[in-house]
């Protein structure tokens, strides 16, 4: 992830990062959103990640609760530079899981099945 790389080196985040799969490492609560950790296997990324984001993606719920889930996750982070919130670290916009063990191993069955 290069993106991440120059990131943490310049410790500036780029106007638009776009889609990073990563996971997320420390999270800890700031105002109304929390400040996590992610993590590409090589290089991390401090972030924030808006509690209107977290409801989207868990609901309501005890602050607590909410934060272990945020600790789980781990799959595609859309990222973009915090004008928002004047942070100065990068804002995640959106998020998505990545495809499961078993929706990759039916597409890798489709594919060799095709081919046979």
């Amino acid at each position: 992830m290069a993106v991440l790389n120059a990131a943490l080196e310049t410790g500036e985040c780029a106007p638009t990062l776009d889609q990073c799969r990563c996971h997320t490492g420390m999270v800890c609560c700031v105002r109304q959103s929390s400040k996590v950790s992610l993590c590409d296997g090589q290089a991390l990324c401090s972030a924030l990640l808006p509690l209107t984001l977290v409801r989207q993606l868990f609901g309501s719920g005890a602050q607590d609760a909410l934060l272990a889930q945020v600790r789980m996750l781990h799959g595609f982070f859309g990222l973009k530079e915090d004008v928002e919130y004047g942070s100065g670290l990068a804002l995640v916009t959106h998020f998505s899981h990545g495809p499961s063990k078993r929706e990759l191993e039916s597409k890798l069955s489709e594919l060799v099945g095709d081919e046979q």
